[in-house]
């Protein structure tokens, strides 16, 4: 795999590239596949090795253009079908091995503080709609023994601000915008004003000692620009540098109702389970729903969800006319593979 392979890959040989799918999801709909066989050929060695060794968990530290693509769904063919990198360990994302070093102290720090969820879901009025963010958010407050959450007009970013001093875990179900050109304007938008990198990073929210998660549900919210030739500079990154041991965002403009299902799964697995089963790290718990949304049956996510709610409704009427027995999303990684995970 050369810098000509990776040009391919992010330009496209013949029709638009993944960097135009980022900003396009239409392009990615069908390229996406081939993306992600291509990015096997440089994974493979990494993921035999890592097999040999025993690894459950691996931290990448991409240069320059690599840290635009998704690795952690690059796939390839063996014995066993087509498995992708989180199929044989847990994927996290780092700016380096320092950094690396530094969040696992951050997040042993955060341990010791009551867990507090804070979340905004579909802040109106804006230009449209996300009709599954308030089912999302409401499923992930259920899971925490204080939450402050704000929907619809209450979803400001006053309130968000407002209730982030003491919040553990920060979940925004919101509209994210991407400034290729200049990631300081990146931004979340807002009915009273839009919340940027440049607040996270110099501005009202540059400490979040407290919070131990942050998961931007929101589209475009981790690309990251990479007019310097060694480093990933995005909003996932700046949360970092803020304090925030863990993040997690998405790589290209992530559709409403994978994303809830998966939102969902995810605050399931990471808080422990219907069953009590033991609370999982925030890597594993997105690998894990990330696996599991690709190869559920369309059964299983009716039973995944509760029966009434937009979810519910948005199940039926986006996946109407498959059969129970369907996988509706496992030759789609552009539904399940658009969130990544950064820090610990």
């Amino acid at each position: 795999f050369t810098s000509a392979d990776l040009a391919d890959v992010l330009l496209g040989a013949d029709g638009p590239g993944y960097l135009e799918g980022q900003a396009n999801v239409t392009d990615l709909v069908d390229g996406l596949g081939t993306v992600l066989d291509r990015l096997g050929e440089l994974v493979y060695p990494l993921a035999t090795r890592l097999r040999e060794l025993g690894a459950t968990r691996v931290a990448l530290v991409p240069m320059g253009w690599l840290g635009t693509l998704p690795i952690h769904a690059a796939r390839w063919q063996d014995a066993g079908g087509a498995p992708s990198l989180i199929d044989v360990v847990d994927v996290t994302y780092v700016p380096s091995a320092h950094a690396l070093a530094m969040l696992h102290v951050m997040a042993a720090a955060t341990e010791r503080n009551p867990e507090v969820l804070c979340g905004v879901a579909d802040p109106q009025p804006l230009a449209g709609s996300l009709p599954y963010a308030r089912d999302e958010l409401e499923a992930a407050a259920a899971r925490f023994p204080e939450a402050r959450a704000f929907y619809g007009e209450d979803a400001t970013r006053a309130n968000l601000l407002g209730a982030l001093s003491t919040a553990t875990h920060v979940h925004l179900a919101c509209h994210g915008v991407n400034n290729p050109t200049n990631p300081l304007f990146s931004h979340f938008e807002f009915p009273d004003g839009p919340l940027d990198m440049r607040d996270i990073r110099y501005g009202e929210l540059a400490s979040l000692a407290t919070v131990r998660l942050a998961v931007l549900s929101a589209c475009e919210s981790a690309i990251a620009a990479t007019r310097l030739p060694d480093e990933m500079v995005g909003l996932p990154t700046a949360l970092l540098l803020a304090g925030v041991p863990a993040t997690m965002g998405t790589l290209w403009q992530a559709p409403d109702l994978p994303t809830a299902l998966l939102m969902t799964k995810f605050y399931e697995l990471l808080r422990g389970g219907p069953d009590d089963a033991e609370q999982m790290a925030p890597m594993r718990a997105l690998s894990r729903a990330q696996r599991w949304l690709r190869d559920a049956t369309l059964d299983e996510l009716r039973r995944h969800v509760p029966p009434s709610g937009q979810l519910a409704a948005g199940l039926d009427a986006e996946l109407h006319g498959l059969a129970p027995g369907d996988r509706p999303f496992q030759n789609q990684p552009v539904m399940w593979a658009p969130f990544a995970a950064f820090g610990v």
